[in-house]
Protein backbone atom coordinates (compact mmCIF):
# COMPACT_ATOMS: atom_id res chain seq x y z
CA UNK A 1 0.00 0.00 0.00
CA UNK A 2 1.52 3.01 -0.99
CA UNK A 3 1.41 6.23 1.07
CA UNK A 4 0.46 9.27 -0.83
CA UNK A 5 3.35 11.15 -2.51
CA UNK A 6 5.51 13.14 -0.08
CA UNK A 7 5.27 16.28 -1.63
CA UNK A 8 1.69 16.29 -0.77
CA UNK A 9 2.11 15.96 2.72
CA UNK A 10 5.26 17.21 3.86
CA UNK A 11 5.60 20.41 1.69
CA UNK A 12 1.97 21.34 1.66
CA UNK A 13 0.47 20.92 5.60
CA UNK A 14 -2.82 21.80 5.79
CA UNK A 15 -3.11 25.80 5.81
CA UNK A 16 -5.89 28.06 7.71
CA UNK A 17 -6.87 29.55 4.16
CA UNK A 18 -9.38 27.87 2.30
CA UNK A 19 -7.87 28.27 -1.21
CA UNK A 20 -5.10 26.35 -2.98
CA UNK A 21 -4.07 28.71 -5.66
CA UNK A 22 -0.88 29.36 -4.72
CA UNK A 23 -0.01 25.24 -4.15
CA UNK A 24 -1.83 23.91 -7.19
CA UNK A 25 0.60 23.72 -9.83
CA UNK A 26 3.07 22.06 -7.91
CA UNK A 27 0.58 19.04 -6.31
CA UNK A 28 -2.38 17.19 -7.51
CA UNK A 29 -5.95 18.12 -6.41
CA UNK A 30 -6.44 15.76 -3.58
CA UNK A 31 -4.70 17.41 -1.20
CA UNK A 32 -5.68 20.87 -2.27
CA UNK A 33 -9.56 19.49 -2.50
CA UNK A 34 -9.31 18.45 1.13
CA UNK A 35 -7.68 21.97 2.28
CA UNK A 36 -10.37 23.98 0.07
CA UNK A 37 -13.58 21.83 0.76
CA UNK A 38 -14.10 22.08 -3.35
CA UNK A 39 -16.22 19.06 -4.56
CA UNK A 40 -16.15 17.28 -7.75
CA UNK A 41 -18.52 14.15 -9.27
CA UNK A 42 -22.26 13.41 -9.69
CA UNK A 43 -22.39 13.34 -5.96
CA UNK A 44 -22.21 17.15 -5.58
CA UNK A 45 -22.73 20.73 -7.04
CA UNK A 46 -19.73 21.14 -7.93
CA UNK A 47 -16.88 22.45 -10.40
CA UNK A 48 -13.44 21.13 -11.19
CA UNK A 49 -11.76 21.62 -7.67
CA UNK A 50 -8.01 22.69 -8.95
CA UNK A 51 -7.22 26.57 -9.07
CA UNK A 52 -10.87 27.49 -9.24
CA UNK A 53 -11.39 31.44 -8.83
CA UNK A 54 -13.28 32.09 -5.98
CA UNK A 55 -12.87 29.37 -3.84
CA UNK A 56 -15.38 27.34 -3.32
CA UNK A 57 -17.66 28.11 -0.32
CA UNK A 58 -19.74 26.29 2.05
CA UNK A 59 -23.35 27.01 2.28
CA UNK A 60 -24.87 28.68 5.28
CA UNK A 61 -27.77 26.03 5.18
CA UNK A 62 -27.82 22.56 6.06
CA UNK A 63 -26.50 20.50 2.77
CA UNK A 64 -29.48 18.23 2.25
CA UNK A 65 -28.69 15.26 -0.13
CA UNK A 66 -26.73 12.46 -0.83
CA UNK A 67 -23.74 11.62 1.26
CA UNK A 68 -20.67 13.16 1.12
CA UNK A 69 -21.84 16.93 1.65
CA UNK A 70 -18.40 17.76 2.32
CA UNK A 71 -16.03 15.00 2.95
CA UNK A 72 -13.17 16.96 2.96
CA UNK A 73 -13.87 16.48 6.71
CA UNK A 74 -13.52 12.72 6.82
CA UNK A 75 -10.83 12.58 5.21
CA UNK A 76 -9.09 15.19 6.72
CA UNK A 77 -9.41 13.49 9.73
CA UNK A 78 -8.19 10.40 8.54
CA UNK A 79 -5.34 12.21 7.46
CA UNK A 80 -4.37 13.74 10.62
CA UNK A 81 -5.68 10.94 12.86
CA UNK A 82 -4.17 7.70 11.00
CA UNK A 83 -7.89 6.03 11.68
CA UNK A 84 -8.92 3.30 10.12
CA UNK A 85 -11.33 3.47 7.97
CA UNK A 86 -13.79 1.59 9.49
CA UNK A 87 -12.78 3.42 12.82
CA UNK A 88 -14.04 6.59 11.32
CA UNK A 89 -17.18 4.82 10.20
CA UNK A 90 -18.23 3.40 13.74
CA UNK A 91 -17.17 6.67 14.99
CA UNK A 92 -19.82 8.50 17.94
CA UNK A 93 -20.21 11.73 18.86
CA UNK A 94 -19.58 10.11 22.90
CA UNK A 95 -16.27 9.40 21.71
CA UNK A 96 -15.17 12.69 20.34
CA UNK A 97 -13.82 15.12 23.09
CA UNK A 98 -13.12 18.33 21.31
CA UNK A 99 -12.39 20.50 24.93
CA UNK A 100 -9.66 17.94 25.83
CA UNK A 101 -8.81 17.55 21.68
CA UNK A 102 -8.81 13.29 22.20
CA UNK A 103 -10.83 10.97 19.88
CA UNK A 104 -11.37 7.82 22.10
CA UNK A 105 -11.68 4.37 19.37
CA UNK A 106 -14.13 2.04 20.77
CA UNK A 107 -15.47 0.44 17.32
CA UNK A 108 -15.44 -0.36 13.88
CA UNK A 109 -18.30 -0.39 11.22
CA UNK A 110 -18.09 -3.53 9.73
CA UNK A 111 -19.86 -4.83 6.30
CA UNK A 112 -20.90 -8.33 6.13
CA UNK A 113 -21.79 -9.88 2.82
CA UNK A 114 -25.12 -12.00 2.63
CA UNK A 115 -24.73 -15.33 1.80
CA UNK A 116 -27.36 -18.54 1.49
CA UNK A 117 -30.19 -15.65 0.39
CA UNK A 118 -29.36 -13.48 3.72
CA UNK A 119 -29.53 -10.01 3.37
CA UNK A 120 -25.78 -7.81 3.84
CA UNK A 121 -26.07 -5.86 6.91
CA UNK A 122 -23.75 -3.37 8.75
CA UNK A 123 -22.32 -3.81 11.81
CA UNK A 124 -20.61 -2.23 15.06
CA UNK A 125 -18.18 -4.65 16.62
CA UNK A 126 -15.32 -3.76 19.26
CA UNK A 127 -11.79 -3.39 17.87
CA UNK A 128 -9.37 -6.71 17.59
CA UNK A 129 -7.13 -6.10 20.32
CA UNK A 130 -7.13 -3.99 23.48
CA UNK A 131 -4.35 -1.92 21.66
CA UNK A 132 -6.80 -0.87 19.31
CA UNK A 133 -8.64 0.35 21.60
CA UNK A 134 -7.21 3.46 21.75
CA UNK A 135 -6.94 7.73 22.42
CA UNK A 136 -5.69 9.53 20.17
CA UNK A 137 -4.82 13.45 20.76
CA UNK A 138 -5.99 16.04 17.66
CA UNK A 139 -4.40 19.36 17.02
CA UNK A 140 -6.36 22.59 16.84
CA UNK A 141 -7.04 22.17 13.18
CA UNK A 142 -8.79 19.14 13.32
CA UNK A 143 -10.77 20.05 16.10
CA UNK A 144 -11.97 23.50 14.13
CA UNK A 145 -12.81 21.00 11.14
CA UNK A 146 -14.95 18.68 13.55
CA UNK A 147 -16.88 21.80 14.83
CA UNK A 148 -17.92 23.04 11.73
CA UNK A 149 -18.82 19.43 11.34
CA UNK A 150 -20.58 18.85 14.15
CA UNK A 151 -22.78 22.65 13.52
CA UNK A 152 -23.94 21.23 10.21
CA UNK A 153 -25.37 17.87 11.33
CA UNK A 154 -27.19 19.69 14.36
CA UNK A 155 -28.64 21.92 11.46
CA UNK A 156 -29.57 18.46 9.74
CA UNK A 157 -30.94 16.76 12.85
CA UNK A 158 -33.29 19.66 13.41
CA UNK A 159 -33.95 19.56 10.16
CA UNK A 160 -35.15 15.54 10.02
CA UNK A 161 -36.60 15.55 13.77
CA UNK A 162 -37.16 12.06 14.74
CA UNK A 163 -36.66 10.46 11.48
CA UNK A 164 -32.50 11.31 12.60
CA UNK A 165 -30.96 7.65 13.52
CA UNK A 166 -30.18 7.67 17.07
CA UNK A 167 -27.01 6.11 16.43
CA UNK A 168 -24.69 9.46 17.31
CA UNK A 169 -22.13 8.99 14.20
CA UNK A 170 -19.83 11.66 13.55
CA UNK A 171 -19.55 10.35 10.16
CA UNK A 172 -22.98 9.28 8.38
CA UNK A 173 -25.45 10.17 6.09
CA UNK A 174 -27.72 12.80 5.52
CA UNK A 175 -30.31 11.29 8.25
CA UNK A 176 -27.28 9.86 10.31
CA UNK A 177 -27.26 6.56 9.58
CA UNK A 178 -23.84 4.49 9.23
CA UNK A 179 -22.19 4.43 5.80
CA UNK A 180 -21.19 1.87 4.20
CA UNK A 181 -17.33 1.09 4.10
CA UNK A 182 -18.11 0.11 0.56
CA UNK A 183 -19.62 3.39 -0.45
CA UNK A 184 -16.62 5.50 1.57
CA UNK A 185 -14.69 3.71 -0.53
CA UNK A 186 -16.16 4.22 -3.73
CA UNK A 187 -16.47 7.75 -2.97
CA UNK A 188 -12.78 8.13 -2.20
CA UNK A 189 -11.73 6.75 -5.25
CA UNK A 190 -13.69 8.34 -7.31
CA UNK A 191 -12.34 12.07 -6.10
CA UNK A 192 -8.97 10.75 -5.81
CA UNK A 193 -9.33 9.48 -9.47
CA UNK A 194 -10.26 12.89 -10.91
CA UNK A 195 -7.70 14.45 -8.86
CA UNK A 196 -5.19 12.50 -11.33
CA UNK A 197 -4.18 9.85 -8.36
CA UNK A 198 -4.70 6.16 -8.92
CA UNK A 199 -4.04 2.80 -7.36
CA UNK A 200 -5.16 4.54 -3.81
CA UNK A 201 -7.67 3.99 -1.32
CA UNK A 202 -8.48 5.44 2.02
CA UNK A 203 -5.94 3.48 3.76
CA UNK A 204 -3.63 5.20 1.92
CA UNK A 205 -3.94 8.39 4.73
CA UNK A 206 -3.62 5.77 7.68
CA UNK A 207 -0.38 4.63 5.69
CA UNK A 208 0.52 8.55 4.71
CA UNK A 209 -0.27 9.74 8.43
CA UNK A 210 2.18 6.75 9.89
CA UNK A 211 5.02 7.47 7.33
CA UNK A 212 5.01 11.38 8.39
CA UNK A 213 5.33 10.17 11.75
CA UNK A 214 8.31 8.07 11.46
CA UNK A 215 10.20 10.51 8.57
CA UNK A 216 9.47 13.41 11.41
CA UNK A 217 11.36 11.51 13.64
CA UNK A 218 8.64 10.35 15.63
CA UNK A 219 9.26 7.85 18.13
CA UNK A 220 8.12 4.19 16.63
CA UNK A 221 6.90 3.56 20.06
CA UNK A 222 4.36 5.92 20.36
CA UNK A 223 3.61 5.96 16.39
CA UNK A 224 2.41 1.99 17.39
CA UNK A 225 0.27 3.09 19.87
CA UNK A 226 -1.49 5.81 17.63
CA UNK A 227 -2.17 3.60 14.76
CA UNK A 228 -3.32 0.70 17.51
CA UNK A 229 -0.51 -1.75 16.16
CA UNK A 230 -0.19 -4.75 18.25
CA UNK A 231 4.26 -4.33 17.70
CA UNK A 232 6.09 -1.42 17.07
CA UNK A 233 7.87 -4.57 14.13
CA UNK A 234 4.65 -4.37 12.24
CA UNK A 235 4.47 -0.71 12.77
CA UNK A 236 8.05 -0.46 10.96
CA UNK A 237 7.37 -3.44 8.50
CA UNK A 238 4.36 -1.85 7.02
CA UNK A 239 4.75 1.75 7.16
CA UNK A 240 8.70 2.32 7.37
CA UNK A 241 9.45 3.22 3.69
CA UNK A 242 11.88 6.45 3.57
CA UNK A 243 11.44 8.97 0.72
CA UNK A 244 14.70 9.37 -1.39
CA UNK A 245 15.00 12.42 0.47
CA UNK A 246 15.21 10.73 3.99
CA UNK A 247 17.96 8.24 2.82
CA UNK A 248 19.84 11.29 1.02
CA UNK A 249 19.92 12.63 4.97
CA UNK A 250 20.89 9.74 6.59
CA UNK A 251 23.58 9.13 3.79
CA UNK A 252 24.79 12.80 4.32
CA UNK A 253 24.65 12.66 8.39
CA UNK A 254 27.18 9.56 7.62
CA UNK A 255 29.11 11.42 5.62
CA UNK A 256 29.43 14.61 8.03
CA UNK A 257 30.37 11.78 10.68
CA UNK A 258 33.16 10.08 9.00
CA UNK A 259 34.66 13.86 7.96
CA UNK A 260 34.93 14.69 11.83
CA UNK A 261 35.73 10.95 12.70
CA UNK A 262 38.82 11.59 9.67
CA UNK A 263 39.94 15.06 11.53
CA UNK A 264 40.52 13.64 14.83
CA UNK A 265 42.46 11.05 13.88
CA UNK A 266 44.64 13.15 11.62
Amino acid sequence: MPSLPHDLTIKNPFPSRTGCQASAERMPGVICWIQSGRLAGGFYNARDFIGVDPPYKMPAAPALGRWPRWPQTDFTVLLRTGMRMGELLGLAWDDVDLEGKEIHIRRNLVFIQGRDGEESRLIFQEPKTNLSKRDIPIGAGAVATLRAHRKVQLEERVFHGTDYNKKNLVFCGETGKPISPRQFSHIFERITKKAGLTHVSPHTLRHSFATNLLENGINPKTAQELLGHSTVALTLGTYSHPSMDIKRQAIESLEQTAVKTAVRIT
